[in-house]
């Protein structure tokens, strides 16, 4: 019992400056801050071998750009030397034969005369020109200052629909007074009086169309009837001029038809007395007949082939039967 007093005495005393190591560890290994203490140690000596590492790897890499450091400046030679072959072959020089390049360009210019290269004509050392010479460059292509049909395009609206067909220079309004008589089959129809203007555009657009017509096969701009002042020679030498009438098909999907015939389309054809007209497979036919028929004809050569004839009395009861015989021929036909 008296010696567990001494060394509790012992242990219960702080620690002296002759007392061994082992007894201070003694009394604090059970500490709970030791383990705390062993991995910040763990964590510095960590830090030490990374830094260690990279120290290394940094002395390896200083090595081996010192190796690598005449073969990139080899390298850099060469590239600059062929910078300097593409400034002379050129025409500038490079460095200190940057001054001898110009001369030899402005020398190399003197021996050009004027204008584009390639119709300089190179002299000689001597300044005389050699005897064979270059043939003469072609012409030069002018300005074409002709109409490209945009302007007319923008001009030839109307409510908001683009016409397809422009009267011509020699459009007039015919004195003589021309009808179309429709038939459908035996059935005569109303006429249509087609003297009060200069030209009638044929479709199955009504925004545009001065005569609709509504039949599937008709395209919304079909045709032109269109009167034209032409000059006719006379027997006896003189010239006349006359207003007639002209049919022209506008590229029709399914075509105009002039007795029978498809006529060509964009082509302006005359048209006569008792001519039928027909528009795409339209069963409907048109006779063409003036008010006059068959006097407006002798009045008008009569007159020195002027077309001006004085209206007559007569009414459409006296023309009917005129187009009704034209329609039956041009069916039997």
């Amino acid at each position: 019992a008296s010696r567990h007093r001494e060394l509790d005495d012992t242990d219960r005393r702080p620690r002296r400056r002759g007392d061994s190591d082992s007894h201070h560890h003694r009394r604090h290994q059970h500490r709970p801050d030791d383990a705390v203490d062993q991995r910040d140690a763990d964590r510095v000596q960590r830090d030490h071998r990374d830094r260690d590492a990279r120290r290394r790897e940094h002395h390896r890499h200083s090595q081996q750009r010192d190796e690598d450091q005449p073969r990139r400046r080899e390298r850099s030679r060469s590239r600059s030397a062929d910078r300097f072959d593409t400034r002379r072959e050129r025409g500038g020089g490079g460095g200190g034969g940057r001054g001898r390049g110009r001369r030899e360009h402005r020398q190399q210019q003197q021996r050009f005369e004027w204008g584009r290269p390639d119709q300089q004509r190179v002299k000689s050392e001597t300044g005389e020109e050699p005897d064979e010479k270059k043939p003469p460059p072609p012409p030069k292509q002018m300005a074409n200052m002709g109409l490209s049909g945009k302007l007319a395009e923008d001009t030839n609206m109307y409510k908001g629909v683009l016409i397809k067909y422009s009267e011509p220079a020699n459009a007039r309004m015919p004195k003589k007074r021309w009808r179309l008589y429709p038939f459908k089959g035996e059935e005569a129809m109303k006429p249509l009086y087609v003297h009060r203007q200069s030209g009638y555009l044929i479709g199955k657009d009504r925004k545009v169309a001065d005569i609709p017509m509504d039949h599937p096969s008709i395209s919304k701009q079909h045709a032109a009837l269109q009167y034209r002042l032409v000059e006719l020679e006379q027997p006896d030498g003189s010239k006349s001029r006359l207003v007639k009438p002209y049919i022209i098909d506008l590229e029709s999907a399914n075509g105009t038809y002039l007795n029978g015939e498809r006529v060509e389309a964009r082509r302006y054809i005359e048209l006569k007395e008792r001519d039928v007209l027909k528009f795409g497979y339209s069963s409907r036919e048109y006779v063409v007949l003036s008010e006059n028929a068959g006097e407006g004809e002798d009045r008008a050569a009569a007159a020195g082939g002027d077309d001006r004839v004085p209206p007559s009395d007569s009414d459409d009861s006296d023309i009917e039967p005129m187009a009704a015989a034209a329609s039956s021929r041009h069916r039997q036909r």
